[in-house]
């Protein structure tokens, strides 16, 4: 996701962004990102509002956005908040 998107993301919407770095494939499984993405959702979930939190992404990042939101509705763990998933063509 390109940064200067995420820049002015957080200053029209007065917000924070967070970035996770993940493993990605092809030497990890999807599961090793979202394994590894987890934590940084569950600490948001503590600090804030979750109908504020936007999980959001391109690219592999859109994958992984979308993998993430159907994990936590596996486990009835839904975002409160936004699921945002952008694939550029």
């Amino acid at each position: 996701m390109a940064l200067a998107f995420l820049d002015r993301l957080t200053k029209q919407l007065n917000s924070r962004v967070y970035v996770p770095v993940y493993p990605k494939a092809p030497n990890h499984q999807y599961m090793d990102a979202i394994e590894s993405v987890l934590p940084v959702y569950q600490a948001l979930l503590e600090k804030g509002t979750p109908e504020n939190i936007v999980i959001m992404g391109d690219s592999a990042g859109g994958g992984l956005s979308l993998a993430f939101a159907q994990y936590l509705a596996k486990r009835d763990c839904r975002s409160q908040g936004i699921s945002f998933f952008y694939h550029h063509g």
